[in-house]
């Protein structure tokens, strides 16, 4: 099921050493909304292209919607994500972490809604990590975690997952589950997760159902609902088939 969550990346790491980062263009000179001047020195939100810091002890908001690419962002301090309206956050290469010791009191965070404070449903919270010109395509975009937090909490579902409970056929265009969905909504993602692997049928083999050599979890968004049947209508019709039977059931 989607949260109100989005990574798209082209790249995705997590490393235990900071990313090498070019001088900061724009650092944080007081807590405040990433959009407002006087967060930022030299004055003005930052801008495509910027190297950006947030310093240890500094807390920002991050309130803009804006698909311009920053090259980097080094969070030493805080980023929040608002989590009353949409936002976006474009970039090369996001750093959460200090430069020195990982795991330091002030050692960077990175917060896209938490326990108790999810992004709602109806809010989305994208961070796009995509290459700019002269970066390295090899290792680049990428996010690194150095010995920060990193938090991301997205509204609960009563079922956040459930199981197929009769097969569902390569071509169909449909699912039925087996708990309810009434707080699922159109235009949510689900992952419908292999019950095979490329040389064998169905679960009936659990070892091969583990080994799968070739993925047939597919993803679809849902477009219309059935809460008295637990029908979920997909997008597009399912490369493979699914098995709702045989004692090892998909999700």
């Amino acid at each position: 099921m989607n949260t109100p969550l989005r990574l798209l990346a082209a790249g995705f790491a997590l490393a235990a050493a900071c990313a090498p980062l070019a001088a900061a263009t724009k650092t944080a000179a007081a807590d405040g909304n990433w959009t407002a001047a006087a967060t930022w020195s030299p004055s003005g939100a930052p801008a495509a292209g910027d190297d950006v810091v947030i310093p240890a002890g500094i807390d920002v908001v991050y309130d803009s919607t804006s698909t311009a690419v920053l090259k980097t962002v080094k969070i030493r301090g805080t980023l929040q994500f608002r989590t009353t309206a949409s936002t976006n956050l474009s970039v090369g290469v996001l750093t959460v972490g200090p430069d020195t010791v990982p795991g330091a009191p002030d050692a960077g965070a990175l917060i896209v809604g938490q326990p108790g404070a999810p992004v709602p449903r109806g809010v989305t919270a994208t961070i796009q990590l995509a290459a700019l010109s002269g970066q390295n395509t090899s290792d680049h975009p990428a996010l690194f975690n150095n010995g920060g937090r990193w938090v991301m909490q997205g509204a609960s579902l009563a079922n956040p997952w459930t199981r197929l409970t009769a097969n569902a056929a390569a071509g169909a265009t449909t699912v039925t589950v087996a708990d309810s969905v009434s707080d699922w909504a159109v235009g949510d993602e689900v992952l419908v997760v292999a019950s095979r692997n490329s040389k064998n049928n169905f679960a009936d083999a659990p070892p091969s159902y583990r080994t799968s050599m070739t993925p047939e979890s597919e993803t679809r968004t849902i477009t219309a609902i059935n809460t008295s049947t637990k029908t979920l209508t997909l997008n597009s019709a399912l490369t493979y088939s699914h098995s709702g039977y045989g004692g090892h059931y998909p999700e």
